[in-house]
C-alpha cells in the first residue's frame, strides 16, 4: 500500500467548495459524508493522484489562517491558463523560481492558500 498525505481544508459553503475544486480545478468527489441530512460535510476530492478533504465541520478549524495545500502537477503552464479563463484570481501569478519550478498560487473561497507547482525535473 503506498503511503501519502491528504491535506483537509475547512469549507463554510458546499455549493462554493464544489465550485471551486470541482468546476474550476477539475476535481471529482471521491466520497461525501454526513452525520444525518442537512448537517455538515465532510467530503473527499480526487483529481488523479491528488487528494484533499474538505469539511464543514468546526472542529476542523477556521479556514484560512496559514491552512493551504501544494498540488505538483506535470504541466503548470495549462492548470494556469484554465484558471486564467475560468476568472479564478491569483494571489501570485506564474512564475519560475530560482530552484527551477513553475508555480502560481489562489486561494479557494474560504481563504485556503492553494499552491500549483511543476517541480524540475
Amino acid at each position: 500500500m503506498m503511503e501519502l498525505a491528504i491535506p483537509q481544508l475547512r469549507i463554510l459553503d458546499y455549493d462554493q467548495a464544489v465550485g471551486f475544486y470541482v468546476d474550476a480545478l477539475g476535481f471529482e468527489i471521491e466520497f461525501e459524508w454526513r452525520n444525518e441530512p442537512g448537517l455538515p460535510v465532510y467530503m473527499g476530492v480526487r483529481r488523479g493522484t491528488l487528494l484533499a478533504h474538505l469539511s464543514e465541520y468546526e472542529a476542523s478549524g477556521p479556514p484560512g489562517q496559514g491552512r493551504g495545500m501544494t498540488l505538483s502537477v506535470a504541466d503548470v503552464d495549462s492548470w494556469y491558463e484554465r484558471l486564467k479563463r475560468e476568472g479564478v484570481p491569483f494571489e501570485r501569478e506564474l512564475e519560475s523560481q530560482p530552484w527551477g519550478a513553475r508555480d502560481f498560487i489562489v486561494h479557494d473561497p474560504f481563504g485556503n492558500a492553494i499552491v500549483i507547482t511543476s517541480q524540475p525535473q
